[in-house]
Formats: C-alpha cells, sequence, structure tokens
C-alpha cells in the first residue's frame, strides 16, 4: 500500500521507494527468551524462524539497504546484536544502521553501524520515538495495533502526511490500541492494519474511536 513515498508492507516494514531503503522497527529480539527466564513456560523461536517474515519482504521488495528504527533486541540480550549481523549478512543483506532504541543496550557490542542522531531517507528523519523537532518524521516505540476479530492484535501503521509510525515487528511484543490517545495522539490519522497477507485501512482515529467507543452523552436510552 503506497502512502507518500513509502510502501508499506503487511510483514510490518515500510519502504523508502526513492532511495529503496527498508525500514523496520521494534524487533525485540530475545523477548521469548527473556520470559523464560522470568520464569514463563513458553516456547521459543530460532532467530531464522523470528526474521523470516523479513528476509521475504527483503527478497520481494528488492531494496538497497536496511535501516532499523530501534529496538532491535529485548534489554540484555547478548550476542543478539553479532547473530543479526551475521544473519544479514548471510542473506547479503546491507545494513545502513540501527537508530538505538530504548531497549538497545550494551552497544558496544554491536557491529552494526548505530545512528546516534537518527537518520534521513529522502525529506524524512528517522528516529525511534517521537521525541524530535525536524518533521517529516518516521518512527517506531509505540507498536501500534487494533482488536480485529480472527487476527487479536493486528499491528498498525499510523500515516499522516508529515508522519509515519511503525508497526512493532515482533509479533510477540504487547501491542498499545490506536483508540487511547497516550498510543496515538494524533486524532486525524488513518490507521492501515496488517491482517493476515493484506493491509487494510480502517480510516482515522478519530473515527475509529467514535464507532467502538461512542460519546456516551450521545446514546440513546432503548
Amino acid at each position: 500500500m503506497k502512502r507518500d513515498d513509502w510502501w508499506l508492507d503487511h510483514r510490518r516494514v515500510a519502504l523508502h521507494q526513492p532511495t529503496k531503503t527498508l525500514l523496520v522497527a521494534d524487533l525485540h529480539l530475545g523477548y521469548l527468551v527473556a520470559r523464560r527466564q522470568a520464569g514463563e513456560a513458553i516456547p521459543t523461536e530460532s532467530l531464522a524462524e523470528e526474521l523470516f517474515p523479513l528476509e521475504l519482504a527483503w527478497q520481494e521488495l528488492q531494496p538497497a539497504c536496511l535501516v532499523i528504527a530501534g529496538d532491535l533486541v529485548e534489554r540484555n540480550s547478548p550476542g543478539l546484536f553479532a547473530a543479526f549481523a551475521r544473519w544479514a549478512e548471510s542473506r547479503n543483506i546491507p545494513i545502513a544502521g540501527l537508530v538505538p532504541g530504548n531497549h538497545d543496550s550494551n552497544l558496544k557490542e554491536c557491529p552494526i553501524p548505530i545512528l546516534q542522531q537518527g537518520h534521513k531517507v529522502g525529506r524524512w528523519h528517522v528516529r525511534h520515538d517521537d521525541a524530535a523537532d525536524s518533521l517529516p518524521i518516521v518512527h517506531g516505540h509505540r507498536h501500534p495495533a487494533l482488536a480485529l476479530p480472527g487476527h487479536g492484535m493486528a499491528p498498525c501503521f499510523v500515516y499522516l502526511p508529515e508522519r509515519l509510525v511503525l508497526p512493532a515487528y515482533s509479533k510477540h511484543a504487547a501491542g498499545g490500541s490506536v483508540t487511547r490517545k497516550t498510543i496515538i495522539p494524533w486524532d486525524s490519522a488513518e490507521v492501515i492494519a496488517s491482517g493476515g497477507q493484506r493491509l487494510e485501512s480502517l480510516g482515522t482515529i478519530d473515527t475509529i474511536r467514535s464507532v467502538l467507543a461512542p460519546d456516551k452523552k450521545t446514546r440513546r436510552r432503548p
């Protein structure tokens, strides 16, 4: 699905078409391992399994490079920076860099270029969160999602002409509902949900809120 300079993909990545730069955010590699270490009896996935949708997107969209918009790993995930770099190298995926997120600790161990000041693709500024003065901006961090029948919490892109919020790539990390203003405060933004093998525009956030939680004052009494 095209929006401005971007091609949005159902595998939770976005391609900046003029520069052929593929963006992904909030992979949170090591998330399941961290939960097991905390005592939860849950299965884990291999790195290749977690990254398989990204690999497919890379093969089909044929970008020139990959930029990670923060939270590549879960906190205290030793060795995963290097493992991700090896995974990318084995698949001939050049990584332009990592814009560090709040979960990306121990960056001294990271062999990937660190983009501390963010990154520029065309006229867009890539950040992890939205704490930046420069527009237009593309970022992750907020994990936008919406409960859809048959899909659970479906990850969502959130789009405005001067802002693109990426969904969390990780299918395991919890998503925050776009109906909550603490997650997405931009009422006129378009919500584009990833359900199955396609994307679906659900309209603006204020419209979604009015349908899912109409103002009680306007409801008629039965």
